[in-house]
Formats: structure tokens, C-alpha cells, sequence
């Protein structure tokens, strides 16, 4: 799928094979590549260049570019040296700033959860043990890393939120080896001995502690639909993520801190510097304070609750109580997927079916201009008659669509969130008669979806559509939903052909009667002449007032295979009605799908 597209119209005479060459030609430049020229090309530019040099005198002279599309290029391979927008084009909706917002978060989570864990290390450790134990968080990054470009998994919104989430626990297991390989070689152990065996001591435990941890999240890679694909590759991430923490504390970690307790004993027992007499002294006042201190206070709390275990139990069984209750209570709210404040707001509109562009354009003219009431907006984007995927995978062109795209000012320049104005928008636009939907949704970057979807699967339609009638009747009468709309885009006008009886007998059917009766409506095309560019065709139909209505078209006349006139109300009967302009499947069967929006 390309990443853009251009769409080049010619204008009177202009030819447009020559414009999308030179269009093309100007991206190239943009995008820094070079283009290839054709042979009269150079030759021309060997031209110019020739009679440069004799009326110069100079080897090295600059010549005007010898087409438009030399021309096209240079322009925009001057605006790629620039790093400039060219005329008067500018950015006005990047949803790159989601992917840049969450890598920035990723960042400065690690580089903050990695200054802490160093700082609390140093403070109850040492500095060497708290310089490997960060090491390793970096070392767990960098491999699930790794681990994701070999997979194929590239570094998205939702793999980084994963990286988010498993930040904190990366450095767990590493702490947990760290301090008991510390502790045996405060016992008296040689550091590699106390290296080996108090890995060996914390090792399995170390390990249940992560498969637990991963298993916690494998249900996320169950979840079906399309929230199941966008979620099914977090657990993956946190499962590496682990695994690479797993084995940076297991394997690298003991290594490197068994051969840096060897430095320090190494310095102990020779004559220490000033910055180790100034580490000595800290590890003194550190033990000091833990052991006289912290120690004691806790080893008292701990006799009190095992001597009233019974008090301990209850209150850990009321804090536990208390807790369900808050949430069950409604004290506590409970939200499954929370959105952010969105900068960008998506307004579709969707007429029934054949109304008129000119309808449509008016009704948009309306949105837009209730969305310029607010003053948070920064700016507007409007389209009549189609509409555009904002994640590109789509668009769609009809009468009865439309689209309008609001910029807002940043958040921390506004004094209301995005539902807010989304609201008062909804409240300025009014009513609006005949209206198939109006979905006015924020765009977050997160999973995409109505609050409410309904998807009612069926053979027969006309067992569905009441269906759907029954449940949008329940959804209405409930006072916080709203914007409840299907996809059966039932409107499109037909005329509806019934055979009377003799009408086989004439040798009439229903092709034969619905190829003449549009030849009325549409005409035939009865002579094709070429054109400079494009062929010019000549139609016949019918004039105006015979095809204005279906009383006028019900007056006209057939013809018999053998020519013969027969007026068309001896040969069948015509109705107006409705088809479906889309029809969805699910499994084989129809399928119409509800949504529904709810006020939070």
C-alpha cells in the first residue's frame, strides 16, 4: 500500500499523461531521488550547455532547465535540500505525534526507572551492584529488541506500551539475584562462590516468578476480532521482554558481579583511596542505620502480628472486603480501555442513500460551521459526497457521505477535553431531518470501534431488518446512548418490473423489459466520434417530460421481438422501491451490524 497518492486533473487542453510526468518528476525531487532523462532530454541540455560554454568561455556553467519536467524536478529537489513544504501546502493533521508521544514515554520511563533503581540500589547496596542491575535493564531492552526486528514485529503503539508495562518488572529478577549474592558474600563467602550458589539459591524461584508473570498475560493473546489483533502481539513483547531479563539475571548478571566483589575485597585489604574510604564509611553508617535501626523496628512489628495473628487475619480479610466494595460500590470506576484527550476529531456524515451532492454539501457547510463556532478548534478539513480513511486503507465516494476533520489546540492550551467540545458541537449542529448517522469520534491512536456493536446474522433480510429495528428500540430508550446507527445502507431507488400473464406469450421477459425501459430513462448510445483525447459519445433518449415520473414512463410503448408496439401497461406493471446499495456478509449469511455510542 503506497504511503500517499496524487490525483492530477487536466484543465481545457492540458494533457494529462504530460502532468502526472511531471508530477512525478517533482516527487522524485521531493523525496531526494534522481531522475532519469530522456534522449532529447540530453541532448537539449547538451545543447544549452554547448553554446554556454562558447559565449561564457567557462567549462563549468549553470543552463535553465530544458523542460518542464527538469524543471518539476529541480523545484522539488530544492525544497528537499530546504526541508520546506512547497506553496502554500502545510501539515495540519500528523498522527505520527501518537507514535513519537509513546516512544518519548518509553524513553523517559526507562532513563527515570533506571536512575531510581541505581540511586535505591546504591543507598541499601553498593554502587557496583546497582551499575550491574541497571546494566541489565538496558541489556533486557536491547534484546527484546532484537528479539522483535527477527520476529518481524515492528515498534508500534502497541508494542511499546507493552515495553511500557514490563518496564518495571525487567529489573526484578536482577534485584532479587543481586542482593541474596550480596548477602552470602557479607557471610563470609569468596565472590564467585557467592556468585554461583546465590544464583543457584534464587534461581527457580526467580524463574516461577516470570513464567507466572507471562502467564498472567497469555490470555490477551485469546481475544478475538479486531481487538484480538491488535492486542494479541502485547503479550508476545512482555513474554520476550521477561525471557531476556530472565536470562540477563541468570546467566550475565552473577558473571559480572561475582568479578566486581573480587575488585572490592581486592581493595579492602590493600590501602584504600580517598573515594573507597568515602564508600567505606557510607556502607557503615548504611549497616549502622539497618541494623540498629530498621532491623529491630520491624522484627517488632513482626512478633505483634504473630502474636495476634488472629487481628492481623481480619484486618487483611476487611482491607480486601473493603476494597471489592469500593469498586462493586461504584466508588471506584472501572473503565476498560480509557481514552486520551484526542487533538483530532472525525465528523461522518451519512445520508440515505440518493440524496442529491448538493443536500449533502449544504449539511457539511452546517457541521463545519458549528465546528468553527468552538474556539478550540485551530482548523478545519471539509469533503462533500466522499470519504477518507484516515488510516488510509480506504475511501469511499457517494452523494449521500461526508466528511469533516477538526484540528484542536494542544491540550495544554485548551481549557476543555475533547468530549467536551465534541458535545457542543453535536448541540450547534441540531437536528438534522432524514439523517442516517452522524458519528463525531475523537482520534487517540488507540484500538478503533464504537462503544456498542451489534451484528445480527441471518438468511432471510426480511427477518433481520425487524430485528434491528427491535434492538435500536431498546438502545434508544436507554437515556446515555447515543449515535446508534446500522450499515445497511438500504436507499438506493429502483424501479421494481412485474410480467403480466400474456407478456411471455408476446415474447416479452424481464431483461428484455428492463433493457428498453432504461434505454427510455438513460438512453442508447447511438454514435461514437473520437476526440483529440477522449471519444465524444451521442446519446438518444427520451424526452424530459416522458421520463420525468412513473406515471410519465408508465404511458410509453414496447416492442415485440417482431417490432411490434404494445403500450407497456399490457405488458407489465412497474413499482418503485429500494435496494440495498451494500450487502454484508458474515460466514455466508446476511449480516447488518448496529453500533451505538455511550456518554461517559
Amino acid at each position: 500500500k503506497p504511503a500517499c497518492s496524487i490525483t492530477v486533473f487536466k484543465v481545457g487542453d492540458d494533457d494529462a499523461v504530460e502532468l502526472a510526468e511531471i508530477v512525478k518528476a517533482y516527487a522524485a525531487g521531493r523525496r531526494g531521488e534522481a531522475i532519469e532523462r530522456s534522449a532529447s532530454e540530453r541532448f537539449a541540455h547538451h545543447m544549452a550547455e554547448s553554446r554556454a560554454r562558447s559565449q561564457t568561455g567557462l567549462e563549468d556553467v549553470d543552463v535553465e532547465p530544458v523542460s518542464d519536467r527538469i524543471r518539476a524536478w529541480e523545484l522539488g529537489h530544492k525544497r528537499f535540500q530546504e526541508g520546506e513544504l512547497p506553496g502554500k501546502l502545510a501539515v495540519t493533521t500528523d498522527l505520527a505525534r501518537f507514535i513519537v508521544g509513546r516512544l518519548d514515554l518509553l524513553t523517559r520511563n526507562a532513563a527515570w526507572g533506571g536512575a531510581l533503581v541505581f540511586i535505591v540500589l546504591v543507598l541499601l547496596l553498593n554502587w557496583r551492584v546497582s551499575f550491574w542491575v541497571a546494566l541489565g535493564l538496558v541489556i533486557s531492552i536491547l534484546g527484546t529488541l532484537a528479539a522483535m526486528h527477527f520476529a518481524g514485529v515492528t515498534l508500534n503503539l502497541l508494542t511499546m506500551f507493552g515495553l511500557i508495562v514490563v518496564l518495571g518488572l525487567l529489573v526484578d529478577d536482577a534485584i532479587v539475584v543481586a542482593e541474596n549474592i550480596m548477602s552470602r558474600h557479607e557471610q563470609g563467602e569468596p565472590p564467585l562462590v557467592a556468585a554461583i550458589n546465590g544464583c543457584n539459591e534464587v534461581g527457580w524461584p526467580v524463574v516461577a516468578t516470570v513464567v507466572t508473570t507471562i502467564c498472567a498475560f497469555l490470555p490477551l493473546a485469546l481475544i478475538e476480532g479486531q481487538l484480538g489483533d491488535m492486542m494479541g502481539v502485547l503479550p508476545q513483547v512482555v513474554a520476550v521482554a521477561l525471557l531476556v531479563s530472565l536470562m540477563e539475571a541468570l546467566i550475565i548478571l552473577p558473571s559480572h558481579l561475582g568479578h566486581s566483589l573480587v575488585r572490592i575485597d581486592a581493595k579492602r585489604s590493600g590501602e584504600p583511596g580517598i573515594l573507597q574510604r568515602v564508600e567505606f564509611r557510607f556502607d557503615a553508617a548504611r549497616d549502622g542505620f539497618m541494623n540498629h535501626i530498621l532491623v529491630p523496628t520491624y522484627s517488632r512489628l513482626l512478633r505483634v502480628a504473630l502474636r495476634e495473628r488472629y487481628i492481623a487475619v481480619a484486618i487483611a480479610f476487611a482491607l480486601v472486603i473493603m476494597s471489592i466494595g469500593l469498586v462493586v460500590g461504584g466508588r471506584i470506576e472501572f473503565t476498560m480501555l480509557e481514552s486520551d484527550d484526542a487533538e483530532t476529531i472525525n465528523v461522518e456524515l451519512r445520508m440515505p442513500v440518493g440524496t442529491p451532492i448538493d443536500r449533502t454539501d449544504a449539511i457539511v457547510k452546517r457541521i463545519e460551521a458549528a465546528c468553527l463556532e468552538q474556539p478550540e478548534v485551530d482548523f478545519t478539513w471539509a469533503i462533500s459526497g466522499a470519504y477518507g480513511s484516515l488510516d488510509g486503507l480506504g475511501n469511499s465516494e457517494q452523494s449521500h457521505i461526508g466528511q469533516v476533520i477538526l484540528e484542536l489546540k494542544p491540550v495544554e492550551q485548551r481549557d476543555r477535553p475533547s468530549p467536551e467540545i465534541i458535545r457542543s458541537i453535536r448541540a450547534g449542529i441540531g437536528e438534522i431531518p432524514d439523517m442516517r448517522r452522524l458519528r463525531i469520534e475523537g482520534i487517540t491512536g488507540g484500538p478503533d470501534g464504537s462503544d456498542v456493536t451489534l451484528t445480527v446474522v441471518g438468511d432471510d433480510p426480511a427477518l433481520i431488518m425487524p430485528a434491528i429495528e427491535d434492538l435500536k428500540a431498546a438502545l434508544a430508550s436507554e437515556e446515555a446512548v447515543y449515535d446508534i446507527a446500522d450499515d445497511a445502507d438500504a436507499g438506493q431507488p429502483e424501479l421494481r418490473i412485474e410480467l403480466l400473464d400474456g407478456a411471455r406469450e408476446l415474447g416479452f421477459t424481464t431483461e428484455s423489459v428492463a433493457r428498453q425501459i432504461r434505454a427510455m430513462v438513460f438512453g442508447i448510445e447511438a454514435h461514437t466520434f473520437p476526440g483529440d483525447r477522449e471519444d465524444v459519445d451521442v446519446r438518444v433518449t427520451f424526452p424530459q417530460e416522458t421520463r420525468r415520473s412513473l406515471a410519465a414512463i408508465e404511458q410509453a410503448y414496447l416492442f415485440t421481438p417482431g417490432g411490434t408496439p404494445v403500450p407497456l401497461l399490457e405488458v407489465c406493471r412497474l413499482e418503485d422501491a429500494f435496494s440495498y446499495a451494500t450487502i454484508r456478509r458474515l460466514d455466508r449469511k446476511r449480516a447488518i451490524t448496529l453500533t451505538a455510542e455511550v456518554h461517559r
